[in-house]
């Protein structure tokens, strides 16, 4: 029997080593927060204008939008309003800690197998209890897990 995809499992490995390496030459940095194009020393007026345009538009927002919700209140927010419209709700995520917790919340499906680390039997645990979907690109590494 032929499992699709197998061909494949090398050259993940090397994909994910060589973007491993990348980021420890190249660590990512904090994501940025606040008005964009603020603090250029050369700036030009189209860019300082738009600049205004934002502080402008910030000024007459009924919330500050410099206050950020982290992505957990994020998701419970989406979540409820999900299944208060009885709307299914899938998430895009890669990493395996996110993705158990985001099932911990009710998402009803993920878009991918988690990669960042290999599928645990407590995450396949908790997926099928609740019978979470997955769509059909995650099959190899829901394969190679196993």
């Amino acid at each position: 029997m032929l499992i699709p995809e197998l061909h494949t499992y090398s050259q993940f490995d090397r994909i994910r080593a060589r973007h491993e390496l990348w980021n420890e030459k190249y660590p990512h940095r904090a994501k940025a927060r606040g008005i964009p194009f603020t603090g250029l020393s050369n700036a030009r007026p189209e860019t300082l204008a738009i600049q205004q345009n934002l502080e402008d538009l910030r000024e007459d927002l009924p919330f500050d939008p410099l206050e950020f919700m982290d992505w957990e209140e994020i998701h419970e927010a989406m979540i409820a309003e999900a299944a208060r419209q009885g709307l299914p709700l899938t998430s895009h995520i890669h990493q395996l800690a996110p993705a158990r917790r985001l099932l911990e919340l009710g998402v009803d499906r993920l878009q991918h197998v988690p990669a960042d680390e290999l599928v645990d039997d407590g995450f396949l645990a908790l997926a099928i209890a609740i019978a979470a979907g997955w769509l059909a690109s995650a099959a190899f590494q829901f394969i190679r897990a196993r």
